[in-house]
């Protein structure tokens, strides 16, 4: 699916470990969300992605930062 490739694109913003550690987890967690959103309407779906894109580029520098600092 086109949604589930661009937001696996949004997660290469993570470093390679997080994703390593988390990714799939987060993959899994994106794809139920988004399944229930639809169900709900469109505005539900429209959410799911807003707060998918704002927690990984608030989430981005941070991890890159931790990383920088092991």
């Amino acid at each position: 699916m086109k949604a589930e490739r661009f937001f696996r694109a949004l997660l290469r913003l993570l470093p390679f470990e997080f994703r390593s550690d988390y990714g799939k987890e987060m993959e899994r967690t994106f794809r139920e969300q988004r399944r229930d959103a639809r169900a709900a309407g469109r505005t539900h779906e429209a959410r799911i992605w807003w707060i998918s894109i704002r927690d990984i580029v608030r989430t981005a520098p941070r991890e890159h930062l931790s990383a920088l600092r092991r």
